[in-house]
């Protein structure tokens, strides 16, 4: 699942905003001490902050994004994100106008934080964040995940702030070692496909946009956790369309069998690959 355009936000009118205590930051804020500064006061949860997105807008654990603000409540948000929440906000998932008890964490990467003043006063905001991690909603029962449970409850009372605690993958066992090395043996042919290289001037082989995607999601994830893990995640940065896989992104996030998210993201890329292999022939056909 590639994210590459930035998401814009566009409500209404906008709040006075003031990011003058954001000279004092840290430059190194993020996870660890956004854990540090609240875990020990509050039981082993922590308090995030909360931005609304549909599932195939949510970037998975690795994968960079882009959003646009024009509304004065999120530029808030992120101010605040800033200033008190150690660089570190989050995404909840909203499905069908319900909010899943999975969450997003993202830092923001303060470096791409760019705020413009536009006419009559209108600003707009635009900051680059990073999905490092993912959080399971406080106070639910432990198959809180299920479609069922969630039927009928509205996010809007759920989508500001929420009180979570962390969400880790299970350990793998020998057997289902031995599957992920097969999966991964996938991977690496998905990525070696001739068509995916471009050239340089000098006729060697430059890597594609979607290979560069998975190595940048990989690489980042890969000094955090297990390689299996990391390419568990990063494998959906291959998927190019990804608006047919709002269910798959619900599962990944939900599923703590890293065995399981592999082949979700494998099954997702080449179903997506041979749906557009068919629309291709489909249009070559209606022209004959």
């Amino acid at each position: 699942m590639g994210i590459t355009s930035p998401l814009c936000f566009t409500e209404a009118f906008i709040t006075k905003l003031d990011f003058t205590r954001r000279e004092s930051l840290h430059p190194h804020f993020g996870i660890p001490e956004w854990k540090a500064k609240y875990s020990a006061s509050n039981e082993g949860t922590l308090p995030l902050l909360l931005l609304p997105f549909e599932p195939t807008q949510i970037p998975l654990l690795g994968q960079h994004i882009r959003l646009i603000f024009r509304h004065g409540k999120y530029m808030d948000m992120i101010d605040q994100s800033l200033t008190s929440y150690e660089s570190v906000i989050g995404m909840s998932v909203l499905d069908q106008d319900e909010s899943l008890p999975i969450a997003v964490v993202c830092e923001v990467i303060e470096e791409e934080l760019d705020i413009k003043s536009g006419y009559r006063g209108f600003t707009s905001m635009e900051v680059g964040l990073r999905a490092v991690g993912r959080v399971l909603r406080c106070n639910e029962p432990p198959d809180a995940y299920t479609t069922d449970y969630f039927h009928g409850r509205k996010a809007l009372s759920v989508i500001r702030l929420g009180r979570f605690v962390e969400y880790q993958d299970e350990e793998l066992t020998e057997s289902e070692l031995v599957m992920c090395a097969e999966h991964l043996k996938n991977i690496e042919s998905l990525l070696a496909l001739p068509s995916q290289f471009l050239t340089n001037p000098e006729g060697h082989e430059l890597p594609s946009k979607r290979q560069k995607l998975y190595a940048d999601a990989h690489t980042y994830l890969a000094s955090q956790m297990r390689d299996v893990a990391a390419a568990s995640w990063a494998v959906f940065t291959l998927i190019e369309d990804d608006s047919k896989i709002s269910s798959v992104i619900v599962q990944a996030l939900s599923t703590k069998n890293i065995l399981e998210r592999l082949r979700l993201g494998l099954t997702a890329v080449l179903d997506v690959t041979a749906s557009s292999t068919r629309e291709c022939f489909d249009e070559k056909d209606s022209f004959q």
